[in-house]
């Protein structure tokens, strides 16, 4: 019963994914719903979605701005000289509680800011993302520090795990004028997000050393969630995807396997996976639906060798 219950979930699971995989990710994609961010690129026009915890004003700008039509600037307010801005919004992740302290939750922000400067002054700005326990206490902070080179738009882009504790993530765009009564640094296309990925186990060595397998893109659903493989030799690299996890020793298939070689995730594809200069990508474009929320995906590379070898493995949970 046990068998026929996890194949019939393999099949459901293969069905909400098989135009992504049989058709190579021609699919009808929506846009991710990844950034957790209310009105995070300035394109309502307005600063719905955040607060003005300082009160010393932050405004929208048509005049310089990153893409589309709007972007956030600290501006003309306050009465001239030294002036202090902050601009904050709260994003609830009390609902991942569970997957957060098991250190499983990854974060990610990226955006870009622009501080300008004129006359040896730096209207500085600068952005912050503190994670919160459930007292509203700071675990732990990240920060871009002032944006610069200046007069120039500058990205910024930072993932890692999130805290165990964190109930709430808080973004603060923040900025500064030394003098004068505008404080022109600017802020847009900013994006939050959380998932969950983890890598398992040691791997194998071949002859370039022991696969490794990294992330390149988050497993949201409705966007294409990316690997790569590195510490390849030129052999023959398969992409084991599957949905849960196992421990098979493959050392008894022959092939060129040693004793340290485990697959450890369950093979239900198997992939081509080329290579170029040792490395090799893989991706799968995740249908925007729903239904595949909680599902596992888990991620091996073996490689067929004179000494074959397999990756670290990986696990990721769509949301």
């Amino acid at each position: 019963m046990m068998n026929l219950l996890a194949r019939s979930s393999v099949r459901h699971v293969l069905g909400l994914l098989g135009c992504t995989f049989l058709l190579g990710g021609m699919v009808g994609m929506l846009p991710a719903q990844a950034n957790l961010l209310l009105n995070g690129d300035a394109e309502a026009g307005t600063l719905a979605g955040w607060t003005d915890p300082l009160g010393n004003g932050f405004a929208v700008s048509t005049s310089t701005v990153a893409s589309g039509q709007y972007s956030f600037t600290a501006g003309p307010s306050g009465p001239a000289g030294s002036y202090n801005h902050e601009l904050r919004q709260d994003v609830s992740v009390a609902g991942l509680a569970g997957a957060i302290d098991a250190g499983e939750m990854m974060s990610s922000l990226r955006g870009v800011g622009r501080s300008n400067a004129a006359g040896g002054y730096v209207d500085a700005g600068y952005v912050q993302l503190e994670f919160l326990d459930s007292n509203g206490s700071a675990l732990s902070t990240y920060g871009t520090g002032t944006f610069a080179p200046h007069n120039a738009w500058q990205s910024f882009a930072d993932r890692r795990v999130v805290p165990v504790g964190t109930r709430t993530l808080r973004l603060r765009l923040r900025g500064s004028r030394p003098i004068g009564g505008s404080t022109d640094c600017f802020f847009d296309d900013l994006q939050l997000g959380v998932y969950q990925w983890r890598a398992m186990g040691a791997g194998c060595a071949g002859a370039n050393g022991t696969p490794d397998l990294q992330l390149v893109e988050p497993p949201w659903i409705g966007s294409t969630y990316e690997l790569l493989a590195t510490n390849l030799t030129g052999g023959f690299g398969l992409m084991v995807v599957g949905f849960t996890g196992v421990n098979l020793p493959l050392q008894p298939f022959g092939l060129g396997f040693g004793s340290g070689c485990i697959l450890q995730a369950s093979p239900e594809l198997l992939q081509p996976l080329p290579q170029v200069g040792g490395q090799g990508t893989w991706s799968l474009a995740v249908p925007a639906n729903p239904a595949l929320a909680g599902f596992e995906v888990w991620n091996q590379v073996a490689e067929l060798a004179p000494v074959s070898a397999v990756s670290t493995a990986s696990r990721a949970v769509l949301r």
